[in-house]
Formats: structure tokens, C-alpha cells, sequence
């Protein structure tokens, strides 16, 4: 009797840490071009593959970000706008990046020198943020290489 009964605790037990398992550790990793959640920091991280959290902002070439190398790095890349709107009943997330030229590792300063805006629209799927479309040179603006805001 005593045998039986810690038999089905015991797999009781094993039932309850599996499922406990499967919760914690059995998702799928999240893709990063495919964000479950839509703001500045996931949707640069689907463009560009990379992301400096602290930073906030790409360098270009992305081989420089990790380390922030900026002596290294040609521009400098943003977010600008980051919004989610609904279109045709179909939600959307535009992401709106200023792209500042850096020369000698020091973002550009002239007021002649404006910055290139790039603009790309993701599409919700009822579980993640998809890639449709975008344009990496929108429009050059601004002054002291600062697009105007938002």
C-alpha cells in the first residue's frame, strides 16, 4: 500500500515538473526580425540584426555595435518615431531611424550637414511584429545632422 501511494506521487511529482519544464523552458526561441512586442529597441533590432541597448542605436557598419567602436563607424543610426496605428482593421508599427554621419569617431556638427531618414512598417500577425516594408533613404532634413522630431 505504501508502495502504490508513493508511486503516484512520486509520478504526480514528475507530471507537474514536466509541465513546470515545459513552460519555463519548452517556447521556441523568439526570432529577432520577428519581435513579439513592438518599440524602438525590438523594432532596430529586427532592421539591423544588432542593437545597443545602452546606447540606443546602431553603428554602421554593424560589426561596430557590440563594442560601440565608434572611431570605426561611418553612421549612426536612431530611432526617431516609433508608433502603432491600424490600417484597414489590420494593426501596423512604423518605425521611423535618423541616419548621422560620423567622421573621425564624432557625429557630424556643420549646420549645413542634415540627416537621411529611413522609414519601415511592420504588420502584427496576432502573435509577432512581421517586416512589410521600408525605405532606407526617405528624405535628408534637419541641421547639426539632427533630423526634425518626430
Amino acid at each position: 500500500m505504501k508502495f502504490k501511494k508513493n508511486a503516484i506521487f512520486l509520478a504526480l511529482f514528475l507530471t507537474l515538473l514536466g509541465l513546470t519544464a515545459y513552460v519555463l523552458f519548452g517556447r521556441a526561441p523568439v526570432d529577432p526580425a520577428k519581435p513579439e512586442v513592438f518599440n524602438a529597441n525590438t523594432a532596430m533590432l529586427a532592421i539591423f540584426g544588432t542593437y545597443n541597448d545602452k546606447q540606443q542605436g546602431v553603428l554602421l557598419p554593424e560589426k561596430n555595435t557590440a563594442q560601440w567602436n565608434v572611431k570605426e563607424a561611418d553612421t549612426l543610426a536612431t530611432a526617431l518615431l516609433v508608433a502603432t496605428y491600424t490600417e484597414a482593421g489590420k494593426h501596423k508599427g512604423v518605425l521611423a531611424i535618423q541616419r548621422q554621419q560620423i567622421l573621425d569617431g564624432v557625429v557630424e556638427q556643420s549646420h549645413a550637414t542634415s540627416a537621411m531618414i529611413s522609414v519601415y512598417v511592420f504588420a502584427y500577425n496576432g502573435k509577432q511584429w512581421i517586416f512589410e516594408k521600408g525605405k532606407k533613404e526617405v528624405v535628408e532634413s534637419g541641421t547639426y545632422c539632427e533630423a526634425p522630431g518626430g
